[in-house]
């Protein structure tokens, strides 16, 4: 396999390419750990709201977590707000299943109404972040593994193709995911009397 030389201080410093996968993958798991964390915490907006404002808000919801003030939590599409309770079709998530069965309709008191999560899906980042970051790594990931000068060993060109293929795939999937978060946006209602 053809070394990588760099000089480095007057020496001369030869790597071989593959050397290199490890630290291009701790660039990559680094970017996957982080990078979502950070794009979360702008996401998510807090209001304030009273019991008769909620029909005009929340009416045809989807993705609605109410967080029950005894504990626990009831996911589910909002139906309707009525003045004694909240009433939810189609529960996709609950603590406890012998008061909403998965797939069902349930009803919730006002008095048991500790919060309320509304996540919704706002624009198209994820497409834009899916299509730069297949762009990106269909250049960046072969130039690292290979670099600038492509040899003409049948390994070399290998990993060049290889690294066409999965930067592309693995840089589209990042992307997508990174801007799935950005897309979500997340309303967290607390209701004052």
């Amino acid at each position: 396999m053809r070394k990588i030389a760099s000089r480095n201080n007057r020496r001369l410093r030869k790597t071989t390419a593959v050397a290199l996968l490890p630290f291009l993958m701790a660039q990559v798991l680094i970017g996957g750990f982080c990078a979502p964390q950070t794009l979360r915490a702008g996401t998510e907006q807090f209001r304030k709201m009273t019991w008769e404002e909620l029909p005009g808000f929340l009416n045809g919801e989807k993705k609605v977590t109410v967080s029950l003030a005894e504990g626990g939590a009831v996911r589910g599409d909002v139906l309707a707000v009525l003045p004694g309770n909240i009433h939810l079709h189609r529960v996709t998530m609950a603590t406890d299943w012998k008061h909403a069965a998965f797939d069902s309709e349930t009803s919730i008191p006002r008095d048991s109404v500790k919060d309320i999560r509304v996540e919704r899906m706002r624009s198209s980042v994820r497409i834009a972040g899916a299509v730069l970051g297949g762009v990106g790594g269909f250049f960046l990931v072969p130039l690292a593994l290979v670099g600038p000068t492509i040899g003409e060993s049948r390994s070399e060109a290998y990993l060049m193709y290889g690294g066409l293929v999965g930067g592309a795939i693995g840089g589209s999937v990042l992307g997508y995911q990174l801007g799935k978060r950005r897309d979500r946006e997340t309303i967290i209602i607390t209701i004052v009397d």
